[in-house]
């Protein structure tokens, strides 16, 4: 409780700091008068409030308060009373005018801030997350301020329970505060719980905001665990069926670029795409086309979670006016060590629609993640230079 009381402390400092910056350049003149004086706040800032008698408080208290009775949305009278509601002699004033001002407008920056700071002490997190909201969708810019707050406040089940429910209602911010707790090692946690948790709701998280996660996760614990199961907890009952040893190997899935989906990037000179298999009236097939590529082609992976053991990736291919010098290969690594475990044949030259299998091993020496990549042969130079089409279809590691 000590702990909240000083975050919310920290809180309403910046609140202050926050109001001073937003003070007008000039009050209105029948309001320009005594301590709220831009000049005296300017030269004597919080001192200024702080020394203030207590009479004289009240009665500029009264001043703003009727200023607000005329007009709700006076902003001038917001800000003066934020300044003297943070500097009040008592601590159950300040929460009640706080809380008291917070009712006249949501989307004021300052005195929202500062109710979140004493509704954070209370612990009404979902208040908190109310007046979060309306404030991050009227002041942007604010959220990377903001966001903080979310991962020291919201660990708990509950916090998740009621986080999950209101980005599940899809805000403005979701996607940003999304990648702020997945890229910070202290709330990585949240992430994932809060992760799990949407993925119960009617707006899971989606294929860009999980890649965007799964990337922050690993480069933070250096493992794919984490990622994998939360990917298969995306799931549904149809796709986890086609979670075997290569995911949606008859490109079925509209899932892509995804870790362990099929990844397609762009990439110049080339198109990469799930289109209708040539001569099948209905399946899907990959298709990776190039047009004048002179450069290494590394653009179409997946990849994989295999236990220790003996595998054999197969696959069919055809290709049309393909022209490679050195050719494309498919070929599986070990993430973990860098190091190849398979290769294919490479194709170089137009084919008909054929079958290709290779065998490899998974050994159980830190080799938890594997990578299926096509990939030009060469690396460099004229080598990696590729034309034409090529058509890929039923991938199978059994």
């Amino acid at each position: 409780m000590l702990m909240i009381r000083y975050l919310a402390l920290g809180l309403l400092a910046f609140v202050l700091v926050f109001a001073l910056a937003l003070l007008p350049a000039s009050l209105r003149p029948e309001r320009d008068l005594g301590i709220l004086n831009p000049d005296v706040l300017a030269k004597n800032g919080a001192d200024s409030l702080v020394k203030l008698a207590e009479e004289d408080r009240t009665a500029l208290i009264e001043r703003e308060y009727s200023a607000l009775r005329e007009n709700q949305l006076d902003r001038t009278a917001h800000r003066n009373l934020v300044l003297l509601s943070l500097n009040a002699s008592n601590a159950n004033t300040t929460r009640n005018m706080v809380l008291n001002l917070s009712g006249y407008s949501l989307r004021n920056p300052a005195i929202q801030m500062a109710a979140m700071g004493q509704l954070l002490v209370d612990q009404k997190l979902d208040e908190t997350l109310y007046r979060f909201d309306a404030v991050i969708r009227a002041h942007p810019t604010l959220s990377e301020q903001l966001f903080p707050l979310i991962g020291q406040h919201f660990g708990s089940k509950e916090g998740v329970k009621i986080l999950a429910e209101t980005l599940a209602s899809q805000p403005p911010w979701r996607s940003r505060l999304l990648t702020h707790l997945s890229a910070n090692a202290a709330t990585e946690k949240l992430s994932m719980d809060v992760v799990q948790a949407l993925s119960a709701t009617k707006a899971p998280a989606s294929d860009v905001e999980l890649n965007g996660i799964f990337s922050s996760w690993v480069k933070l614990s250096k493992s794919y665990d984490n990622a994998y199961f939360a990917w298969l907890d995306q799931l549904s009952t149809d796709e986890l069926r086609l979670a075997k040893g290569v995911f949606d190997g008859d490109f079925i899935s509209k899932r892509q670029n995804v870790y362990f989906s099929w990844n397609l990037p762009p990439k110049r000179n080339t198109l990469s795409k799930i289109v209708l298999k040539p001569g099948s009236g209905s399946d899907s097939a990959l298709l990776v086309e190039f047009i004048g590529n002179k450069e290494r082609f590394n653009h179409v992976f997946q990849y994989l979670r295999l236990t220790p053991g003996r595998y054999e990736l197969s696959f069919d291919a055809m290709s049309k006016k393909l022209v490679a010098e050195q050719g494309l290969v498919w070929r599986v690594w070990c993430v973990e060590k860098s190091e190849m475990l398979a290769e294919t044949i490479a194709f170089k030259s137009p084919t008909p629609w054929t079958k290709h299998s290779v065998s490899f091993e998974v050994k159980e020496d830190n080799c938890a993640t594997q990578l299926l990549r096509l990939e030009t042969k060469a690396t460099k130079g004229l080598d990696t230079a590729v034309n034409g089409s090529i058509y890929f279809d039923s991938f199978v590691v059994k």
